[in-house]
This record gives structure tokens, sequence and C-alpha cells, in this order.
């Protein structure tokens, strides 16, 4: 599902999404709480975030969780979930 257009979501769209088991796009995102990043890494599917411009080291624990890829182009957003998710970082 593609929702590139939407620029923010509540806490409670985030949870709705959660639910979706397939591709998840979700570009248009800037930024993320706490409460919709660890909704986000309940979804099944790829989760494409890459219009993120920053999250905390939290937040990047949180999305590292997700058990599929998540997708960033902002290099420092997609290293410092890779910090969590592939080299173990606690």
């Amino acid at each position: 599902m593609r929702l590139n257009g939407l620029a923010s979501i509540s806490d409670n769209q985030a949870e709705s999404l959660s639910r979706h088991g397939g591709e998840l796009s979700l570009d248009g995102l800037i930024s993320l709480n706490d409460n919709q990043a660890e909704s986000l890494s309940k979804q099944e599917g790829e989760l494409s975030l890459k219009g993120l411009i920053s999250i905390t080291e939290n937040q990047a624990r949180i999305l590292a969780k997700h058990e599929k890829m998540v997708y960033c182009e902002q290099d420092d957003v997609r290293k410092l979930i890779e910090k969590y998710k592939y080299y173990g970082y606690k």
C-alpha cells in the first residue's frame, strides 16, 4: 500500500497501518514519534520511510525490531536503524 502523500499520521493511524500485511510505503512522513515507530515496527511487510529526516536513538531501536526491510533514504536515519538491526547494539 502506497500512502506517500501523507505528511503526518496519528498514533491511531499508525496502529491501524501496523496491521497491513503487505508492503507499506509512507515516504511522505518526515518524522515519527515513539508510539508511531512502535506501531510501525509491528507491520509485517516491507516498510518504506524514505521521507524521514531524522529519528532518535530510541526510535531507531524500535524500528530495528521490524522483521523485514525498513527503507530510508537519509543516510543518518538508515545507518542508525542498521546499527541496531544488524550490529546488535542495545
